[in-house]
């Protein structure tokens, strides 16, 4: 992938493991991850949580930024059991309400 090219959801990648293995490379991405986390969790704390039925025609993407301000990362820590990949209306999810310290 060029730099800035998008990325259809579904689409699948190839990567190359020719410079680095995957093991180190698995290393890599989980500690690019939980440096993330930690400087979320840094700024930001979870007051409460919020349990929402899912609408038709809702997108949980635009409900976790633009109501709860919450990356998606930390709406799948807050429903393990759900497939992300197949949640219809009617599936009730947790929405962490997150405020800056």
């Amino acid at each position: 992938m060029k730099f800035k090219e998008t990325l259809a959801v579904g689409k699948q990648l190839k990567l190359d493991f020719s410079q680095v293995s995957k093991e180190v490379f698995e290393v890599k991405r989980l500690a690019y991850h939980q440096a993330l986390q930690e400087e979320f969790f840094r700024i930001y704390r979870v007051e409460s949580t919020e349990k929402r039925t899912i609408r038709a025609g809702e997108s949980i993407w635009l409900l976790a930024q633009k109501t709860y301000h919450a990356p998606m990362w930390l709406i799948r820590q807050h429903n393990p059991a759900v497939n992300f990949r197949r949640v219809n209306a009617g599936v009730e999810l947790t929405f962490p309400k997150v405020i800056k310290k």
